[in-house]
């Protein structure tokens, strides 16, 4: 019964001083500073110098300010460094040194509880901060228990420095991690890497490394809790801004319209979340373009997210939850939004397989049918943009294009987009000097609606498409462009040959004429003709075909809106390159030789123009002296000058092939030089220009 008794007695006890160390610690300190008229410890036998000692240690311990041991602040590291006392024994001063850097100790870590508890905003630094507080009353109890002992008279130095050998090395880790955080004023992901990377620096130190897995734990719980947020619903919840993603103010129209403004914060990403933070990104946006679309995931099979040293458990939650958002994603694309159809009908416009549709929409803007329209061919500041639009809605309307369902999509015309085939006029000019540019012969006079330098409605004509969201995450502005670009460059060459098989309308007067030019220039015109049918052949049948029959499978087979949006910028990118529209030197090329066969064209249709109504008014000897003065003059010098830049052409296109090892411009090559034509028609001009100017005999 006495020993019953003696028990609860030393319980009661013991929680009485642990009600009496939580008191405020200010009135503790002027409870010691009235004990000033204590005797100096030099003035002490050893005995009562031990049990003054230890009395001031065990409040130091707990950051209260001792009697005899004072303490000094470093200004550079914030740092508490404690003074054992002047006047003590030597063997109890060394003692008192290996207790004092425990205390130091604590005092940080208390240090760092107080800073976060007032003034910080970071839920994992207030999270961190509880822990330290669960783990400083455990150590609280053990100074209660140790002041027990004193007051019992059984404890000495040397069995505190043994009872707080284990606490001390706990302690002293811990501190650093503190010290460190408060250092560099780290939150959120920073502060878990920190944690995370002494939980794994104290693998196989026992008790050190379970307070160390606390510690991470218990600060990584509202960490994960957002990430939870994030890779299950798409919502930032993150009023301290420490999450790795972040909101972001910028919106421009040339960004990815998948990024939803929302980037990586490369100092908010803790390193055990490192190696899935990208896909972390990525599963957010897709959800929160789902949540755009009024869709939503099933969320039924969502799993806990908890911290753990093996990063292979994170890898699987996040990939888990990836998938499913990327599959429902691309599912609600392809069946809710049409997303094959639509690139059908974008392929359909910027490609012109509505044939009827750009040849009604070229006769009525270039005042075919209607003489007092002719909207293209004027200067580009009196292109009237609202009525080109009304042409082409007119010509939509009333071409076998009317069956698209998405024909409402077609935008307005535009004349903002540059041209990409014809140079400007500063370039034009310096180009000439260097004999890099296609030109027309300079003495060759300019007739009317023959383009010049200046850029008309013509070089400035492109289409706009209208997608709503989210298939603007495909079909974004750069992609657009790239489809305006080509757009562009198919519409000159479908142009050009139009203009050139109209050019040999003629009567049959003129026909039974046999004039003199009608030979040579009909011969030019149908070596123009063949050249701009086989680039046609080329770019329609051998570059887009092929490839969009390559991407459009793509849609249907992969797995991932990444690998969608890959597929499809590379079918763009691929395009762009396998039509010469990304090296200079041949898109000059090809822009000079388009532009002389359609000046040629029109040269003709004035030459059969002419000739008509002279035949017609019974003048054949003046049609026959005009033709053989200006047109059979025209037609040489305009036929040599296409030889020779057909040329160059096969030349650069020739060394393209070889370097960058394409069979299909080799075959283009073959194709276009067949039998080595034009070469032989280079060494002939060659040939002749030496013979009529011989080199100066030195």
């Amino acid at each position: 019964m006495e020993c019953g008794g003696m028990k609860k007695k030393t319980i009661a006890f013991i929680i009485a001083i642990c009600v009496l160390f939580s008191e405020d610690r200010h009135q503790r300190a002027q409870t010691i500073v009235s004990h000033h008229s204590l005797p100096s410890l030099s003035r002490l036998p050893f005995d009562l110098q031990e049990q003054a000692v230890l009395n001031d240690l065990l409040y130091v311990l707990l950051d209260v300010p001792g009697t005899y041991i004072s303490a000094r602040r470093d200004e550079t590291t914030r740092a508490i460094r404690l003074i054992p006392p002047t006047g003590i024994d030597p063997q109890l001063k060394r003692m008192v040194e290996r207790v004092l850097p425990c205390c130091s100790d604590y005092t940080t870590i208390a240090r760092y509880i107080s800073v976060i508890t007032e003034n910080s905003t970071s839920r994992v630094n207030q999270a961190l901060a509880e822990a330290l507080q669960d783990i400083i009353k455990d150590y609280s109890i053990l100074i209660a228990q140790l002041e027990h002992q004193l007051y019992a008279g059984q404890l000495t130095l040397q069995k505190l420095i043994y009872c707080l050998q284990p606490t001390h090395f706990v302690m002293e880790k811990i501190s650093l991690i503190c010290q460190e955080l408060m250092k560099n004023s780290l939150c959120g992901g920073a502060s878990l890497s920190i944690l995370h990377r002494a939980a794994q620096g104290s693998i196989g130190q026992g008790k050190l490394h379970e307070l160390c897995c606390f510690l991470a734990e218990k600060a990584s719980q509202p960490y994960l809790e957002m990430l939870a947020t994030w890779i299950y619903d798409g919502i930032l919840s993150d009023p301290g801004r420490e999450f790795m993603v972040q909101q972001t103010n910028f919106k421009s129209v040339i960004t990815d319209p998948l990024e939803m403004n929302c980037c990586l914060v490369a100092e908010n990403i803790p390193s055990f979340l490192q190696d899935v933070a990208e896909n972390i990104l990525q599963t957010g946006r897709y959800l929160r373009a789902l949540a755009q679309c009024d869709c939503s995931v099933d969320a039924t099979d969502c799993r806990d997210i908890n911290y753990s040293l093996q990063q292979h458990k994170y890898y699987d939650v996040v990939q888990s939850a990836h998938e499913r958002a990327t599959r429902s994603l691309l599912q609600t694309l392809r069946r809710d939004y049409k997303l094959s159809q639509i690139l059908s009908s974008v392929k359909s416009y910027f490609f012109m397989e509505q044939g009827d549709l750009f040849i009604h929409f070229l006769n009525t803007a270039e005042g075919l049918t209607n003489p007092t329209v002719d909207e293209l061919n004027a200067p580009h500041q009196l292109v009237n943009v609202d009525r080109l639009s009304s042409l082409l809605d007119y010509s939509l309307r009333t071409s076998s294009s009317r069956a698209d369902p998405f024909k409402d999509n077609l935008g307005r015309v535009t004349h903002e987009l540059s041209n990409i085939i014809r140079i400007s006029k500063t370039q034009m000019t310096d180009l000439t000097s260097e004999n890099e540019f296609v030109d027309l012969p300079r003495d060759l006079p300019i007739l009317e609606g023959v383009p010049t330098k200046e850029l008309t409605g013509f070089d400035l004509f492109t289409l706009t498409y209208s997608v709503q969201w989210p298939i603007s995450l495909i079909l974004d502005y750069h992609a657009l462009r790239r489809y305006q670009f080509l757009f562009r460059f198919i519409f000159e060459i479908k142009d050009v040959e139009q203009q050139l098989v109209t050019s040999v309308i003629a009567s049959a007067a003129v026909r039974r004429s046999r004039l003199p030019w009608m030979q040579r220039a009909f011969a030019l015109r149908q070596r123009m003709l063949t050249f701009v049918q086989t680039l046609e052949h080329y770019v329609v049948f051998v570059v887009v075909e092929p490839y969009w029959n390559a991407m459009k499978k793509s849609v249907h087979q992969v797995m991932a809106i990444n690998e969608l949006l890959a597929s499809h910028n590379d079918f763009l990118d691929t395009l762009l390159r396998k039509c010469m529209l990304t090296n200079e030197k041949l898109l000059k090329t090809i822009s000079g030789l388009l532009r002389l066969c359609k000046v040629f064209a029109l040269y003709m249709k004035r030459f059969v123009k002419t000739a008509d109504k002279q035949l017609r008014v019974k003048a054949p000897d003046v049609a026959y002296q005009s033709s053989q003065k200006t047109v059979w003059e025209s037609t040489t010098k305009a036929e040599a000058t296409f030889y020779a830049q057909m040329g160059a052409f096969v030349l650069h296109l020739t060394e393209v092939a070889t370097l960058e090892n394409e069979q299909d411009l080799a075959k283009l090559v073959l194709t276009l030089n067949y039998n080595g034509f034009y070469n032989k028609q280079v060494k002939d001009a060659e040939f002749q220009h030496r013979m009529h100017h011989p080199s100066p005999i030195v």
